[in-house]
């Protein structure tokens, strides 16, 4: 899987437009525009998924606001600051690498497309994960704060490479399931200490259920399991759960399915 990071300025300008305003300066032209140009505003709003989807070859059917932005000098000023921010994330991610790279082949286990991620001001305060193979990012890059997003953000690629359930109790089996690698194993490695505690309070019942398997999932050998346990500070009788080595053949969707399918023999 290949991260992109990159500025996409029709992408910039509609999050400045829509979202939290970036500074002062900006937030006096953009109501200045939506005074004069309101209609074209309210139009603009709909750009969004096109700008994401067809990347560099979007093209507006009004541009009047856009072209505005692009001559305002106080955009120009911004731009160059998402250009810092976007070689600050770049640098965050880069310095994470390892530790993700391990987690997609050793956890993951299956092909992940390529992700885009677009760079827009810090300020925005969001992480817009709702178009396919496509992120937008404009959060806090300090360390600690950006070891959160990035939970999020592959939280968000494991969920969109996945099937989805219609039978709500294996979508949430799913949902645990993709818990236990990210917000769980995956944070876990980040943090260098257990996360076991943590992500959703609704799921940790049902992930306590499936935590044996989990082990056996991600190759935890059979003489390794309490000193494991141990780590997580989560117990269970070894003698209930045949250890079953197919488990570690799986990639994560497969094992997904193996759970749905044998829920009845195991979570009760």
């Amino acid at each position: 899987m290949k991260i992109d990071f990159t500025i996409n300025e029709y992408a910039l300008v509609w999050y400045i437009l829509f979202q939290s305003d970036v500074n002062d300066n900006i937030c006096n032209f953009k109501e200045k525009l939506w005074k004069i140009y309101k209609e074209q505003y309210k139009n603009t709003y709909k750009d969004r998924v096109d700008i994401l989807i067809e990347n560099k070859d979007f093209i507006p059917d009004n541009d009047i606001l856009y072209n505005l932005f692009f001559e305002n000098k106080d955009y120009q000023k911004e731009l160059k600051n998402v250009e810092k921010y976007r070689i600050e994330l770049l640098k965050e991610w880069d310095k994470n690498s390892k530790i993700t790279t391990a987690f997609y082949k050793n956890i993951v286990r299956k092909k992940i497309n390529n992700y885009t991620i677009y760079v827009v001001c810090k300020e925005s305060n969001i992480i817009d994960c709702s178009v396919k193979n496509t992120i937008v990012i404009g959060i806090d890059s300090k360390e600690n704060k950006f070891i959160d997003y990035l939970l999020k953000i592959n939280m968000a690629i494991i969920l969109t490479n996945t099937k989805k359930y219609d039978n709500k109790e294996d979508e949430t089996l799913r949902l645990a399931i993709i818990e236990l690698a990210v917000m769980n194993e995956y944070a876990s490695n980040l943090r260098n200490k257990s996360c076991f505690i943590s992500g959703s309070t609704k799921l940790y019942d049902l992930k306590i259920k499936l935590y044996p398997y989990w082990l056996m999932y991600i190759g935890i050998s059979q003489d390794k399991l309490i000193d494991r346990m141990k780590t997580d500070n989560i117990v269970f009788d070894l003698g209930e759960y045949p250890y079953n080595k197919d488990l570690r053949k799986m990639n994560i969707e497969e094992f997904i399915n193996f759970c749905v399918k044998n829920k009845k023999n195991f979570i009760k």
